[in-house]
């Protein structure tokens, strides 16, 4: 389908799509999956009301982005917790690479690696080649509170359906 879609768009525009989409065309390769690893530094500094201690995401040798990671204590993260978003690792790596081999390479890595760090980043900054911020995420607080169970209920109107996982 897609194939067929890509031949019906002029030139530019089918060249602009194979260029940015290339592990969701038909027969792609996955890319290969960079080396990645997070460097503790000996850097720290308050951020939100947490101390956090700066890591460093180093991919196939270059920092990409600074974590400045608040331990799991400190912000209440129960090692239950820590299992739900090891969770939603593992469906962020099916759901996207059902897109493709290229899309879906290393996705949910990211949540593994860092319950590994002991904490959770208060600050994360991704860096450009030369090691200048270009973006930003900050939690400005958490809060823990239990929700009702009636945001959990399907809404009136709404019917449970399988997705293509065979999940409900």
């Amino acid at each position: 389908k897609m194939k067929a879609q890509l031949a019906g768009l002029p030139p530019e525009q089918r060249a602009m799509v194979e260029k940015n989409l290339p592990g969701m065309m038909p027969g792609a390769a996955a890319k290969p999956v960079p080396k990645v690893e997070y460097r503790k530094t000996a850097e720290t500094k308050s951020i939100s009301g947490f101390d956090c201690t700066k890591y460093e995401r180093v991919e196939d040798g270059r920092v990409e982005e600074l974590l400045w990671v608040a331990p799991n204590a400190a912000i209440g993260l129960s090692e239950e917790d820590q299992a739900v978003f090891g969770k939603m690792g593992e469906f962020s790596q099916r759901m996207l690479s059902a897109m493709g081999p290229a899309v879906g390479a290393g996705v949910g890595d990211e949540f593994a690696a860092v319950s590994k760090l002991g904490g959770w980043p208060i600050l994360t900054q991704d860096l450009d080649d030369q090691g200048k911020v270009v973006d930003e995420t900050l939690v400005e607080s958490i809060t823990h509170e239990k929700l009702a169970d009636t945001v959990f209920e399907v809404p009136a109107g709404y019917t449970q359906a399988t997705d293509s996982f065979g999940d409900e």
